[in-house]
C-alpha cells in the first residue's frame, strides 16, 4: 500500500493532467485532478477529490471529504463518499455505493449493489440501483428508477419517468411518479 502526500503527484501525472496509480494508495490531503484519474487499485483519499476529466478505478474507492467529478466516475468494486458526491457525467459503481453527504449525478447513476445515501440523493437521469435503496433524505430522480430490492425513502421522493421497485417500497413523505409504478412484481397506482 503506497502512502502518497501531494509532493509525490509529479511522479504519477502525465503532461495532460492525467494520474494513474500503479496499485493501492492512501494518499494524505486534498486530491485535484486536472485531466483523469486512473487507479489500478484500491484507493483511499484522506481528504477531498476534485477530478475534472473521469475516474476509474478497478477497486475500492474511498474519500473522507468531498467528491467531485466533472467527468464520468467508474469503479469496479465498492464506493464510499464521506461527504457530498458530484458527478458531472456517468457513475457506474459494480458494488456498494455509499454517500454520507448529498448525492449529486449529472446524467445515468448505475450501482450494482446496494446504494445508501445519508442524505439528498438526486439523478438527472437514470437511476438503477442492483440491490437495495436507502436515501435518509429527498430522493429525485429525473427520469426511471428501477431497485432490484427494497426501496426506502425518508422524505419525499421524485420519479419523473417508470419506477420499478422489486421489493417494498416505502416513502415517508410525499411519493409523485409521472410515469407508472411497480412494487413487489405488480403495477401500482400512483394514489
Amino acid at each position: 500500500m503506497l502512502k502518497l502526500k501531494l509532493e509525490d503527484l509529479p511522479n504519477y501525472t502525465d503532461e495532460a493532467g492525467n494520474i494513474t496509480f500503479p496499485g493501492n494508495v492512501i494518499f494524505q490531503g486534498d486530491l485535484h485532478c486536472k485531466g483523469d484519474l486512473h487507479s489500478k487499485g484500491y484507493l483511499r483519499c484522506e481528504g477531498n477529490l476534485n477530478c475534472e476529466g473521469n475516474i476509474h478505478c478497478e477497486d475500492n474507492l474511498r474519500c473522507v471529504g468531498n467528491l467531485t467529478c466533472r467527468g464520468n466516475l467508474r469503479c469496479e468494486r465498492r464506493l464510499r463518499c464521506a461527504g457530498d458526491l458530484y458527478c458531472g457525467g456517468h457513475l457506474r459503481t459494480e458494488g456498494d455505493l455509499r454517500s454520507t453527504g448529498n448525492l449529486h449525478g449529472e446524467k445515468n447513476v448505475y450501482c450494482g449493489g446496494t446504494l445508501r445515501s445519508e442524505n439528498n440523493l438526486h439523478c438527472e437521469k437514470v437511476l438503477r440501483c442492483g440491490n437495495d435503496l436507502s436515501c435518509e433524505g429527498n430522493l429525485h430522480c429525473g427520469e426511471d428508477l428501477r431497485v432490484i430490492g427494497f426501496l426506502d425513502c425518508e422524505k419525499d421522493l421524485y420519479c419523473g419517468g417508470v419506477l420499478r421497485c422489486g421489493r417494498n417500497l416505502t416513502c415517508k413523505g410525499d411519493l409523485s411518479c409521472e410515469g407508472e409504478m411497480y412494487y413487489g412484481g405488480m403495477p401500482k397506482s400512483p394514489l
